[in-house]
């Protein structure tokens, strides 16, 4: 009977293991979003108690299993977790798999040494703005975006048409190179209305390396950089945006200015994510604001339309082809009598911008050591506009075409000698046109630039404690006679768990051409002041070193501290400044303003910046940053020594400055977020008539802005969510209160927060 019972269940398990159907071996790799393998990851399928890691030096991990969906789950150090029910058949065998992992939070950093480093472990101090960190800012765009960041200033330069620059630690910007995915195609007329430009739907993440950038990105970048990184879908998604703000307006004639927005993003990942598409779309409209009631502006109005997309095609399976293209049309205007034509105010400044981008890109793994990438990428940008003043100085138009085009190259070997080396060479080939025409003083710019680079570094890993890098870039410029070496170096030291000391040296310049400010015209008086260059004109040249102590705590209780210090101090020689063109002078013209630029000696700035961050689990998050600066220019302004007065500080830019944040999500799908912006004093210049003077300096009072968000995630179903928000900026209306009145106002005195007390309500939804 036992027998039997044995042959019986013989019998059973054969048959089983017949109608199972046979194994197979599946293979497959592990890789970062970037295509790069992930080593020694975690490769688990619950189901069939398999549990084993990715191949040490390659990634590759090997299952011998039937034909089916299982669910897998991978798991490594500083990645998301992934799982997914994936379909092991046929074609899976034949071609293996790929799982694409997303990184944590801290997310990976490319600015400060052109190469992938999780942000904790990046060597150069990186400033990352997460998606995340952007939304509870209800931002719209990259402008909203960087207001309350450590050792940053967003500050509006216009009454008329809402001019937007950002200082980083002082220094204004003309010296911050902005960067879309690490190209520099943001040419020197872009940058006038810029920060404005880039919605927040085309961003995934903002990377902010301040101090000398030229070793890496070339000119223009003296103060640093902010590279605007796009988005790569990892899965599909949908994602739609409506917004409203209110700007309560007072005096007698007092009622609410209106703005809306409307916009989406989506992104499309094919079956084996060989192929994957990210597009964007919307506009934005926002009414002219006018606080002191004197009928004329001080936020002009704007209208703007935009969209975009990029795509990714792997190829060869260590290959993958993107391309990129966006473009935005947008017509703002400042000034008064706004529903009439342009001609027919006593004051108007009108500007109508159009703006291309794009960019191709091939980048390969050759092996597990070497890869290379060569990209074209470029920018055309078309300005009209009008600047119109009192009956006397007339009517000017004027257009202005600015089309660029920038190719790179560069290629990455890592090889071990006596620690782990990484050799970065490249070269890049930019050509800028800059076409303008004035109407009024019926001239003509036209004018090339093109700079051509050579670029090398070695990232070396000497011990787990220690990384040091070594640069340098030789660039030659079209407006310079020889060409000018960057060098750079820098020094990570982690002598123990969680501290980081970080030190760095770079050098930077700018080139003496024709920059952004020269064709945005501040109506001064009713009059436009234009800036032209001197001909003797030398290029501006910095050093920059800096010293950063970051200690990050983790507790077992799921708190995180992370408190840093960081010291900065540049040079910069040669510093262009600008001052009124006297009689007798070249582009001197009777009875009409003028400005011209030129070198002035050195400019000196230096600083401490403290931060500290305390997080708990997902539930609370405490961020501060302060600044505390000197910034000063060895020679004083001469439009204010002309009237007696000896200044030398660098204008607009306060001693201190900071901010404070608290994010709360105390149930699930609730979200409070809360900031304060702190401005300490500045000076400010101020030009009019003063008893006979044309100038005066003046000293602002101290700003806080207050800001708050109520928002609520609301999951429809396992996908589809609905996030309806409210929220107030600058609560306390902390606002300058002495703006200019009339039609002879300095339309350029402004200072202080960039917007007044406003109400915004929106929604978000999408899967």
């Amino acid at each position: 009977m036992q027998f039997n019972k044995i042959v019986f269940l013989a019998i059973m398990f054969a048959t089983a293991i017949v109608f199972a159907g046979e194994k197979h071996i599946f293979q497959g790799y592990v890789v970062d979003p970037m295509g790069n393998a992930v080593l020694n990851a975690s490769v688990e399928i619950p189901a069939l108690g398999i549990s084993t890691k990715t191949d040490s030096t390659t990634g590759l991990v090997k299952f011998e299993i039937m034909e089916g969906e299982y669910l897998v789950v991978v798991k490594s150090k500083g990645f998301e977790n992934y799982s997914e029910n994936y379909t092991f058949d046929h074609d899976v065998m034949e071609n293996g798999f790929e799982f694409v992992m997303e990184y944590e939070a801290k997310e990976v950093v490319v600015t400060g040494t052109k190469t992938e480093k999780l942000i904790e472990e990046a060597p150069v101090k990186t400033t990352v703005l997460t998606k995340s960190k952007i939304e509870k800012k209800m931002a719209s765009t990259v402008a909203d975006a960087l207001e309350q960041t450590t050792g940053i200033r967003v500050e509006n330069d216009c009454q008329n048409c809402g001019f937007n620059q950002v200082r980083l630690n002082g220094l204004d910007g003309h010296y911050t190179q902005i960067l879309i995915d690490s190209k520099a195609v943001y040419s020197s007329l872009a940058g006038v209305y810029g920060l404005e430009h880039i919605p927040t739907e085309m961003i995934e993440r903002i990377e902010i390396v301040k101090g000398g950038g030229s070793a890496l990105y070339g000119g223009n970048a003296i103060g640093g950089v902010i590279n605007v990184i796009t988005k790569r879908p990892q899965k599909q998604f949908f994602n739609t945006t409506i917004e409203t703000q209110l700007m309560p307006q007072d005096g007698d004639d007092s009622g609410i200015q209106k703005g809306l927005k409307l916009g989406a993003n989506a992104g499309l990942v094919s079956k084996g994510k060989k192929a994957a598409a990210f597009v964007y779309a919307g506009g934005f409209a926002r009414q002219a604001w006018d606080d002191n009631n004197d009928g004329f502006s001080d936020i002009g109005e704007a209208k703007q339309v935009y969209g975009g997309g990029n795509t990714y095609l792997t190829l060869f399976d260590t290959g993958e082809l993107s391309t990129k293209f966006n473009l935005m049309r947008e017509k703002r205007r400042g000034g008064d009598s706004l529903d009439k034509a342009d001609h027919k105010a006593e004051v108007s400044e009108g500007v109508k911008t159009d703006r291309w981008q794009g960019e191709v890109k091939w980048k390969q793994e050759l092996g597990l050591t070497t890869n290379y990438q060569f990209s074209y990428g470029f920018a055309y940008t078309e300005r009209l506009s009008y600047y119109g003043g009192a009956d006397e100085f007339g009517d000017m138009y004027g257009k202005t075409q600015n089309p660029m085009h920038v190719l790179d190259a560069s290629i990455d070997h890592q090889f071990n000698f006596l620690g782990t080396m990484i050799v970065t060479a490249g070269f890049q080939y930019s050509t800028e046109d800059l076409n303008d025409y004035d109407s009024n003083a019926n001239s003509t710019t036209d004018e090339t630039y093109t700079n051509l680079a050579g670029l090398l570094q070695l990232d070396w890993y000497t011990f787990k404690w220690m990384e040091i890098i070594l640069g340098a870039r030789v660039d030659k410029h079209s407006e310079l006679d020889d060409p000018v070496f960057s060098p750079r170096a820098v020094l990570l030291l982690s002598p123990f768990s969680g501290f980081k000391l970080r030190t760095s040296f770079s050098t930077g310049f700018r080139a003496p051409q024709i920059f952004d400010e020269d064709f945005h015209i501040t109506v001064v008086q009713g009059e436009p002041s234009p800036t032209y260059n001197s001909d003797d004109l030398e290029a501006e040249k910095s050093w920059n070193i800096s010293q950063q102590f970051e200690y990050q705590i983790k507790t077992a209780n799921n708190f995180t501290i992370k408190p840093s210090v960081n010291g900065f101090f540049t040079k910069i020689y040669d510093a262009f400044a600008t001052r009124d063109i006297e009689e007798g002078e070249q582009y001197y013209e009777a009875g009409k303003n003028g400005k011209i630029r030129y070198n002035s000696g050195t400019t000196t700035v230096k600083g401490i910046e403290a931060e500290l961050s305390v997080k708990y689990a997902k539930i609370i998050e405490f961020e501060t940053g302060w600044t505390f600066e000197k910034a000063e220019n060895e020679e004083a302004d001469e439009d204010l020594t002309s009237v007696g007065i000896e200044e030398k500080d660098i204008l607009r830019t306060p001693e201190i400055y900071g901010y404070v944040s608290l994010s709360l999500m105390p149930v699930k799908g609730l979200e409070l977020n809360t900031s304060v912006d702190i401005t300490g004093p500045m000076k400010i210049k101020h030009e009019g008539d003063f008893n006979g003077s044309d100038f005066e300096l003046k000293e602002s009072s101290t700003f806080a802005r207050w800001d708050f968000e109520v928002a609520y995630k609301h999951f429809i179903d396992k996908d589809i969510f609905v996030k309806p928000y409210i929220g107030m900026k600058n609560i306390l209306n902390s606002f300058q209160d002495d703006l200019d009145k009339g039609a002879e106002r300095d339309a350029g005195y402004v200072y202080g927060p960039r917007v007044p007390r406003t109400f915004v309500v929106g929604l978000k939804a999408g899967f």
